[in-house]
């Protein structure tokens, strides 16, 4: 599938009557990118609010999905938020909040990002990130950062998009990455 069949929008420029279906996509492909199966209904939902949901209710404006052209249908999506994690309701679920709290002034914007495992290597998550970031510039957000586990295959593509002032630290018997991308 070439790249340019692929059209990347923000969530809030759906019309309304399409959000709620592109909501269900979205937490699909967040669902089927779950490292392991979920033991209930009740914890995939927990899951779905935590890596999706909240940034969806607290901060639509910074959801980007990328959208197939041909099928009409969302083959990957990016969620972040402008303020640190703590400062928008919602965030504080995330395991990794308080391990890098030291670093987010200087990177106060974050971002969780997948794209159908099918469609993986085509660009896609690139465009995504490209168009978060530029609409974090026209704010003048100094600073934006992802957390990953050391040694996971992102890591490449995040160095690549520019996210290379990096610190690990270890939290829930793992050795996670701060990586860190310099806006100005």
């Amino acid at each position: 599938m070439p790249g340019d069949e692929i059209i990347i929008k923000r969530f809030v420029d759906l019309p309304c009557t399409e959000r709620d279906t592109a909501r269900a996509a979205i937490e699909e492909i967040c669902a089927r990118g779950a490292r392991a199966p979920f033991s209930s209904a009740n914890d995939r939902r927990i899951f779905l609010h935590t890596w999706v949901g909240a940034y969806i209710d607290a901060a639509a404006e910074h959801v980007w999905i990328a959208w197939h052209a041909n099928d009409a249908a969302i083959v990957g999506y990016l969620v972040g938020a402008a303020d640190p994690p703590d400062h928008a309701h919602g965030f504080t679920g995330q395991f990794h909040v308080s391990v890098f709290r030291d670093l987010w002034r200087d990177f106060p914007a974050h971002l969780h990002i997948n794209v159908d495992a099918t469609l993986r290597g085509m660009g896609i998550g690139a465009r995504l990130v490209r168009a978060f970031l530029e609409a974090l510039r026209s704010r003048q957000i100094e600073g934006v950062h992802i957390v990953t586990v050391e040694g996971a295959r992102n890591v490449t593509f995040y160095r690549r998009l520019g996210f290379t002032n990096e610190k690990q630290r270890d939290a829930l018997e793992r050795r996670l990455l701060f990586m860190g991308h310099r806006l100005g």
